[in-house]
């Protein structure tokens, strides 16, 4: 797999670059290129090339190895099958749409595998647990399908909350581990040991003597500084009395959790939910999530045509995904292999409620909701089935319309 060069050849037609630092770049003057790339790059020729910075970043293993597989494959999929196919504008789309939801989905599994973790002391086995992401296609706000969309982004924000609580949790735990020589020769951690493992391990030795003592000098360090603030003895001495009734009722590690999720819940889970609206492109075309950005929150997925159309173009790649150097885009696609590959990739459902949310009133609203997802098919061109048998409901993909519609956009 030679990424770097389909990079190039999806975005580098008529650049010629150095191979060596400062690699300056500069158009040929001869390859054909349209009137929008050409005054880009004319305009990138007026800027001098920047400094190349020789710092060397590592490659931190990522807690959910599964799942960010699966994000990079994504990526590899669209340049590898569409590089000579679609116009560089629109597979940039069709990039910027795929990172946004892999985000959004590594985001939501890792707060529900994390939250597992700190209730079992176990990692669910690969990569497992994932919410089920129910997208309204309907339009209709006063409508079923829109609420069980909102409550489903009322779910995962409650997640968020949850999340910050955890991490914050295993945070201090490998906090304490970096300043112990005992915790680090009871925790090995390096380059080779798995995260989960490694969280596990944090996990395990939260009631060892050494965390329950530093826990207990941190939260001395905390009366300190709290007494410092108060103006009366009786105010420090109360101040002693419920730290000690919290540590009696709690234990060292929990009562040092529970102080410092309450000093920062307010701006922690505020940035939590900052990436959570950008991961989910809240009222970005290719985004996931739509909604008011002013006043009470009121959130819900939805699928815009932009989503929806990346979403059958790497569809028709993913049968390569086990050798991405063979990818090409199938012309055909089966509906219900389609709405199955989309939850089993992301968690998204159209023709039935999240398990959660099961009900005969929820059953109902996204029958129609799957109506309304074959209209929008129809709509933008992959659909034209007319039978009820999902064995003879297939999905068109036409290469030489999208391409016509990606050099005009």
């Amino acid at each position: 797999m030679n990424l770097q060069q389909w990079l190039k050849d999806v975005f580098g037609a008529g650049l010629q670059m150095q191979d060596t630092p400062p690699y300056e770049g500069h158009y040929d003057d001869v390859t054909e290129v349209d009137i929008h790339t050409l005054l880009t790059l004319r305009v990138l020729e007026e800027f001098e090339t920047g400094a190349i910075s020789n710092q060397e970043l590592g490659e931190p293993r990522p807690c959910l190895p599964d799942q960010a597989k699966q994000a990079g494959q994504n990526i590899a999929l669209i340049l590898r099958g569409y590089r000579q196919l679609l116009p560089p504008a629109f597979v940039s789309r069709m990039l910027m749409a795929t990172i946004n939801l892999d985000l959004l989905t590594y985001s939501l599994r890792l707060m529900g595998n994390v939250s597992s973790l700190c209730q079992t002391g176990k990692m669910p086995e690969g990569d497992e647990y994932y919410p089920e992401v129910y997208v309204d296609v309907t339009g209709d706000r006063t409508s079923q399908s829109d609420s069980l969309a909102r409550s489903c982004v009322e779910r995962d924000l409650e997640s968020t909350g949850r999340f910050f609580r955890d991490n914050l949790r295993l945070f201090t735990l490998h906090r304490m581990r970096e300043r112990s020589d005992t915790l680090k020769q009871l925790i090995p951690h390096d380059a080779e040991t798995p995260v989960s493992q490694y969280l596990e391990a944090l996990l395990a030795a939260e009631q060892s003597s050494d965390i329950q003592g530093r826990a207990e000098i941190e939260l001395e360090s905390i009366l300190i500084e709290t007494q410092s603030d108060l103006s009366g003895e009786a105010e420090r001495e109360q101040a002693r009395v419920d730290l000690q009734e919290l540590i009696s009722r709690d234990g060292p590690i929990s009562a040092l959790n529970a102080i410092l999720c309450n000093s920062q819940r307010t701006k922690g889970v505020q940035a939590y939910t900052q990436w959570y609206k950008g991961v989910g492109g809240l009222n970005r075309p290719y985004g996931l999530l739509l909604g008011n950005t002013q006043g009470p929150r009121n959130w819900r997925y939805v699928l815009t045509d932009e989503l929806l159309r990346t979403l059958v173009y790497l569809n028709a790649v993913d049968r390569h995904r086990t050798n991405i150097n063979e990818a090409q885009p199938v012309g055909s696609i089966r509906l219900d292999e389609f709405l199955t590959w989309m939850h089993q990739r992301f968690g998204i459902l159209i023709d039935r409620p999240p398990r959660e949310m099961e009900s005969t009133s929820s059953r109902a609203a996204t029958a129609e909701n799957f109506n309304a997802f074959k209209r929008r098919l129809r709509q933008t061109g992959f659909f034209r089935g007319l039978s009820d048998d999902f064995n003879v409901q297939n999905l068109t993909v036409s290469l030489g319309r999208k391409a016509a519609e990606g050099t005009t956009a």
